[in-house]
């Protein structure tokens, strides 16, 4: 009975001092919290990019820049000084993700144990991909026309002759040329080196390409040979269309520098011809942009191809048309109009295809207004319509004359009435 009641005894001990241990840490914990409740901060997370293969580019990292909004929940004296560097994290990974747009999840993460993560925003940011694509482009010199006059005894040369492209493969595979620009400085003489622009096939500047190297040596060197400036000579092929004829040809530009590096055939060429334009048929301007044909042996400095533009127009012809009858307009009711003469002749100047179509039935009218006008007598002048193409060079009579009387009211006639007859 004695060992019984001590291990009862015992177990009691235990029991009461487990549970006093537990209201001690409630009633310190509640101490704590009182004197150091949570709060809950907004904070601007640095966002990154993790896991993008080697040969990736990420074409839009401006949506990183943007960062995260992480709302977080700690206590006050966590709060009172700034959270370290590394205490919020937020990442989104790009593994194995193939190039294209993609709609990836926000991560983040706290690396402190007081510092709980109650939501952020952005959960999920779209990113774009491309495959870094690398490779050899020729670098070519671009010339000003000053700058050909000022050096025309001198050879330029650009060293070195080719760079390498880098970027997203999108944009690498445009590039046809890393374009040299030269121009004259303040000095009236050229930089020792440029900067290289990788440009399009048009010349335009292709975005988001890396060269290296990035500049360019410039290299003057004497030369025999000679430049000079010749006119541009249009060739056509084919006639306008039946009724047509060309009224202008214009070229732009007028005039090419040519380049000729032995110095003895230049003196030879008086012009050079377009590749030709064809006009056949045409019945309206006709613009192309052509190839020049340059001659053998000799170089085209600032343009290989001009705008030509060649303006058609029709043949204009006039024709007559007799017996035209004038209508009137804007009678009054009760009115009734007769115009003398009844008819007048036209002569008419237009285009000569349009002009042979012209149907005086449907196409040409010629009124009289006598619109607010009452009964009397009148000298008009016909108004002539017709398409805007056309245009009245004559007209016979110029006037005619409109009388305008009441319309006659007719006279009732009288029902003869029967007289009775007696019946015997």
């Amino acid at each position: 009975m004695r060992i019984f009641g001590q291990e009862q005894t015992w177990r009691q001990i235990i029991a009461n001092f487990l549970m006093a241990a537990l209201l001690a840490t409630m009633l310190w914990t509640w101490a704590q919290f009182e004197q150091n409740p949570n709060e809950r901060r907004v904070y601007h997370v640095s966002l990154e990019a993790r896991n993008l293969d080697p040969d990736m580019l990420l074409l839009n990292p401006q949506v990183l820049d943007k960062g995260v909004m992480v709302t977080i929940l700690a206590p006050q004296s966590v709060l009172r000084a700034p959270l370290p560097d590394d205490a919020l994290e937020a990442w989104v990974d790009l593994a194995g993700l193939p190039p294209g747009r993609h709609t990836v999840p926000v991560h983040v993460v706290s690396h402190h144990r007081l510092v709980r993560i109650l939501r952020y925003d952005p959960q999920a940011v779209e990113v774009e991909l491309d495959r870094l694509l690398v490779r050899e482009v020729p670098v070519r010199p671009r010339f000003e026309s000053a700058l050909v006059a000022a050096f025309r005894d001198y050879e330029i040369r650009v060293t070195p002759s080719s760079v390498r492209a880098s970027g997203p493969a999108r944009d690498v595979r445009r590039v046809a040329e890393a374009q040299a620009p030269l121009q004259i400085t303040d000095d009236h003489a050229l930089p020792e080196r440029v900067t290289l622009v990788p440009v399009d096939t048009q010349g335009n500047p292709v975005p988001n390409v890396e060269l290296t190297p990035a500049h360019a040596r410039i290299l003057l060197e004497k030369s025999p040979g000679r430049y000079r400036e010749v006119p541009i000579r249009v060739v056509l092929k084919g006639q306008p269309a039946p009724g047509y004829h060309i009224a202008q040809v214009m070229v732009d530009p007028p005039l090419v520098t040519l380049y000729d590096p032995t110095g003895e055939i230049i003196d030879d060429v008086m012009f050079v011809e377009t590749e030709p334009v064809n006009i056949n048929g045409a019945s309206g301007p006709v613009t192309n942009k052509v190839p020049l044909q340059i001659p053998e042996g000799l170089e085209a400095v600032d343009t290989t191809e001009a705008r030509v533009e060649v303006v058609i127009e029709p043949f204009v012809a006039n024709r007559f048309f007799d017996a035209v009858p004038v209508r009137v307009e804007g009678l009054a009711q009760g009115l009734v109009a007769e115009v003398q003469p009844q008819y007048v002749s036209l002569q008419i100047n237009g285009p000569e295809p349009k002009l042979n179509e012209l149907n005086p039935a449907t196409d040409i009218q010629v009124v009289v207004d006598v619109t607010n006008l009452s009964v009397g007598e009148y000298t008009l002048e016909p108004q002539v319509r017709l398409h805007e193409d056309f245009s009245v060079a004559q007209m016979t009579p110029p006037t005619v004359k409109v009388v305008l009387r009441l319309e006659a009211t007719p006279t009732p006639t009288p029902t003869p009435t029967q007289t009775p007859t007696a019946t015997p």
